[in-house]
């Protein structure tokens, strides 16, 4: 087979981040909101290749996103095996010492792995003949981790990292044009002056993603109505979301969020920058009509109570109470958005999905919170992750659950991994 994607076109690689599921839905929303027709010709649960006419500012596309890890530009497509003068024609010209490294990802199952170290090694020695110094980057991994790329320089004028994406019958080079923030997250999430541990905080990460596929529009509301301590509104607002409005039932988490979205305010020089309006409510979930614009806020971002931490999985038999006390406040909060979404207006919501003891660590061994049919009720109707049109459909290992149209994210520590559901006002 001839290697069939049409290297004259511009072509990324998008390298995703645990659940690709999740890193593929917010890419195609935000791709959607930006205006870029992104099509997705290959893919695998490490890298999407994709390909755009779009006239598009990937630095803008990429850094709007949460759940990519790195990018690249695709620029060369080589037939059957790859050689080191191939990959030494991507690396840069200076006249300085040059830093370039190599990472290798398979496509397709049945494509062999590159040896990253004895190609990057013969592409040093080709350099040694031309007389140009340069250090050659390793690490332990087939792929060089975001802080490895930083730190080394692969980023720089005078740096390179080559990626290499193996098919069965040749493989794509490209050169890494920018990866995650990595530091700015961990800033975010760790070193925020108002912090509560033991309610659990939504990771930083995954609330941009979850404001990502609200899709929303500039000049639009976004609402959090458990905002805790504010993590979905600082997102947001580091996104330019510019009307923002937030509540909780516990003043303390109201206070937390002020203090948290102030401290956030004068660290970062994009938030000293940043123009938006918020408006904060401590009020019940019942409340909360009172106090906002009946029909004036265009989507709702939240993480609810998922009940109370565990270190240990749910009994079979804990599963029907844990399920019983947690449906009427779900139930609350969907007759509130209601009231308060305008026309269309959309909800991306988190529903806790528990780990339950006495069944092998699979698909059968987790309960779900099955409120469908509640929020159908109250008008809002299950919106889809839209992943259907990927061939190979991702699956439940992917993070996407297709038969409840939602997107799974967990990690193995996890009791509590988190469902992440989208609704749409009828």
């Amino acid at each position: 087979m001839a290697l069939d994607v049409d290297i004259r076109g511009v072509k990324y690689a998008f390298f995703l981040g645990n659940t690709p599921a999740l890193s593929l839905a917010e890419l195609f929303a935000v791709s959607a909101r930006l205006g870029v027709d992104l099509k997705i010709v290959r893919w695998s649960k490490e890298v999407a290749l994709g390909e755009t006419a779009s006239n598009v500012s990937m630095d803008q596309l990429f850094h709007a996103l949460a759940g990519l890890v790195k990018v690249a530009e695709i620029t060369k497509a080589v037939p059957g095996a790859l050689t080191a003068e191939q990959v030494r024609s991507m690396l840069p010209t200076t006249g300085r010492k040059l830093f370039f490294g190599l990472s290798a990802y398979v496509l397709e199952p049945s494509a062999r792995a590159i040896d990253c170290r004895k190609l990057g090694l013969g592409v040093k020695r080709l350099l040694s003949e031309e007389e140009r110094s340069a250090r050659f980057v390793t690490s332990r991994e087939d792929t060089l981790s975001s802080v490895v790329i930083n730190t080394n320089k692969l980023l720089s004028e005078r740096g390179a990292e080559i990626v290499v994406l193996s098919l069965p019958n040749g493989a794509y080079l490209g050169r890494t044009l920018a990866v995650q923030p990595y530091e700015e997250y961990a800033q975010r999430d760790m070193e925020r002056p108002a912090r509560d541990a033991k309610i659990g905080m939504l990771p930083p990460k995954i609330a941009r993603m979850m404001v990502n596929l609200a899709r929303m529009s500039p000049g639009e509301t976004l609402l959090d109505p458990f905002c805790g301590s504010g993590t979905v509104l600082q997102e947001a607002a580091l996104l330019g979301i510019d009307r923002l409005l937030g509540s909780d039932r516990d003043k303390k988490a109201v206070e937390r969020t002020r203090i948290n979205l102030e401290w956030l305010g004068n660290f970062t020089s994009q938030m000293k920058t940043a123009s938006f309006s918020m408006q904060l409510i401590a009020c019940s979930i019942e409340e909360l009509p009172a106090h906002m614009p009946q029909g004036g806020i265009h989507a709702i971002v939240t993480e609810p109570y998922l009940g109370p931490p565990r270190i240990k999985p749910l009994s079979p038999e804990e599963v029907p109470q844990m399920r019983m006390e947690l449906a009427s406040l779900y139930r609350r909060a969907f007759a509130s958005f209601t009231r308060v979404l305008a026309p269309g207006g959309r909800v991306v919501m988190i529903w806790p999905v528990w780990r339950v003891a006495g069944k092998s660590v699979s698909r059968t061994a987790v309960a779900f919170l099955d409120l469908e049919r509640a929020a159908q009720e109250a008008g809002l109707a299950v919106i889809d992750p839209f992943l259907e049109h990927l061939r190979p459909v991702p699956g439940a290992e992917h993070g996407y659950l297709k038969e409840r149209h939602s997107l799974l994210y967990q990690r193995e520590d996890q009791q509590v991994m988190r469902e992440i559901r989208i609704f749409k006002k009828t």
